[in-house]
């Protein structure tokens, strides 16, 4: 996908764009149902914080290459975005 609509489709995304409703995604990341709704936040804070303050080498993504890092927030904007919707 890189090599043909991937870049296209970063734009559409990062522009605004919405990830398609029933996208398939992988099993083994999908939590298990109950879960303390307080420690996910608190979880997803510190993610946040930690990937805020990243100044590495950001590796490629599979779908969308090699990634500035605004285009990588942008990216997982829309993708909290689609999760919270």
């Amino acid at each position: 996908l890189r090599n043909t609509i991937g870049r296209r489709e970063l734009r559409r995304l990062i522009g605004g764009g919405k990830f398609p409703a029933g996208s398939p995604t992988v099993p083994a990341t999908v939590p298990a149902p109950g879960g303390d709704p307080a420690a996910a936040v608190a979880g997803f804070k510190d993610t946040v914080g930690r990937a805020t303050a990243y100044t590495g080498e950001l590796k490629p993504s599979p779908f969308f290459g090699r990634l500035t890092r605004d285009e990588w927030f942008g990216l997982n904007r829309a993708h909290f975005a689609h999760h919270l919707s």
